[in-house]
C-alpha cells in the first residue's frame, strides 16, 4: 500500500501542478465534458468514493471526478455569459492558496 510520504508536504502538489499544467495547455483532444446520465454518475461516484485509503486510489477518484466535470478551459466551451480563464488572474489564485497555510 502506498501513502503520501510524510517527509515532504510539498510531494503530493507534484502531481496537482502536472494536472494544472494539463489543464491549461488546452488539449483539443480532451473533450469539452464527459457526459453521463445523473443516476448512471450518481452510482459512479459513490463506488469512487467508498473510503478511498491510499494515495492512488484518491489520485484516481480526483481524475474520475475532473474528467467529468465541464471543462471551462477547453477552447470549443463556447457560452455567451463566459468568456475565458484569465491567465494572470489564474496565477494569483493559485498563488494565494499556496501562501494560505492555515487550511
Amino acid at each position: 500500500m502506498t501513502t503520501i510520504p510524510s517527509s515532504d508536504p510539498d510531494t503530493p502538489l507534484i502531481p496537482v501542478i502536472d494536472l494544472i499544467k494539463h489543464i491549461i495547455e488546452f488539449p483539443v483532444e480532451d473533450k469539452v465534458i464527459d457526459f453521463v446520465q445523473p443516476d448512471e454518475l450518481e452510482k459512479q461516484l459513490e463506488e469512487k468514493l467508498a473510503l478511498p485509503k491510499t494515495y492512488e486510489e484518491i489520485k484516481a477518484t480526483t481524475d474520475f471526478v475532473i474528467q467529468k466535470c465541464l471543462n471551462t478551459s477547453h477552447r470549443y466551451f463556447l457560452n455567451q455569459l463566459y468568456g475565458a480563464v484569465h491567465p494572470v488572474g489564474l496565477a494569483g489564485a493559485y498563488i494565494v492558496e499556496k501562501m494560505n497555510t492555515n487550511q
